[in-house]
């Protein structure tokens, strides 16, 4: 009876927290964006990381208007560029690695915090920021948790999308 209920439970129980900032973005306009992976992290291993990049590049070439530059073209300038990427990156990086991707677009996220409880609760929080390489503003910021008693991934793929639900509720219009 037990083993029941906690299947249940896993099957019901999920986090939904997203924050976003106001879209500063032309939803007519398509925009080629270029995503920054991040490479380390204090919560989470390299095989976790590229399953975070892995969701934000398929949550984000879902949206109609973007089109995604491969991670290998990313990889092959950031080490011609020597970068450490270990979080949201600056304005003035974005504009620069936007120009060599020719993006229009910079994503870079990080992962906030990870944490799995000993009855098997895990919870992930991620933020994004989105760059404008032509203006050097910001044209999208998010936060989103993801939560509840599933499989890592599966918590990552909420968090992510989360993260981004009020850029892809504008470009749904």
């Amino acid at each position: 009876m037990r083993k029941i209920i906690l299947l249940f439970l896993s099957s019901c129980v999920s986090g939904y927290y997203a924050k976003g900032s106001n879209v500063n973005l032309d939803y007519s306009k398509n925009y080629k964006v270029s995503i920054i992976p991040q490479l380390k992290s204090n919560y989470l291993n390299e095989d976790d990381l590229r399953k975070v990049y892995e969701a934000f590049y398929l949550e984000l070439s879902r949206i109609k208007n973007f089109t995604i530059v491969e991670r290998e073209k990313v990889e092959e300038i950031l080490k011609e560029l020597n970068f450490q990427y270990s979080g949201l990156v600056d304005i003035s990086t974005a504009k620069e690695f936007g120009k060599l991707t020719g993006a229009d677009l910079i994503a870079s996220y990080e992962v906030i915090s990870a944490k799995q409880e000993m009855d098997g609760f895990r919870e992930i929080v991620i933020s994004i920021k989105i760059i404008n390489v032509q203006t050097g503003e910001i044209a999208y910021i998010g936060r989103g948790r993801g939560e509840g008693y599933d499989d890592k991934i599966t918590i990552i793929d909420m968090a992510v999308s989360n993260s981004l639900h009020t850029l892809k509720q504008t470009f749904k219009k």
